[in-house]
């Protein structure tokens, strides 16, 4: 996984900027850092990416439409989802800035998975 920092400082802020200079605003295009598992009947994506069933893959490209305090509207070929920022990554001391930007940023890095074995692949 490609993890990136934040410099936000609270976690409603509107901006902040990860280690590769992407920018977390409304408006902007992210991709998938790692793949999102979608609760699809309650379009919702989760701080801890939950295990569900449905596979949205690394690279998959974003854009935020709103950022709250403690979630994120999110589309993703056309469809919103809410990402929430859920107790357990708050208690954790992760601000929902740093969470998303764990999980989204400006690019992937799709080269780095090609270069997995097979094995790692599947």
């Amino acid at each position: 996984m490609v993890a990136c920092t934040s410099t936000s400082e609270s976690p409603g802020e509107q901006a902040s900027t990860n280690q590769d200079n992407s920018v977390f605003v409304e408006g902007s295009t992210v991709e998938a850092l790692v793949n999102i598992h979608a609760d699809y009947a309650n379009n919702r994506l989760y701080a801890l990416n939950y295990q569900m069933s449905n596979l949205i893959p690394m690279c998959s490209k974003f854009v935020i439409e709103d950022i709250g305090s403690k979630e994120i509207e999110i589309s993703h070929q056309g469809k919103v989802y809410r990402y929430l920022w859920d107790k357990h990554t708050r208690s954790a001391g992760q601000s929902l800035a740093q969470n998303f930007n764990t999980f989204f940023g400006k690019r992937c890095d799709s080269d780095r998975v090609k270069r997995l074995s097979k094995k790692a692949n599947h």
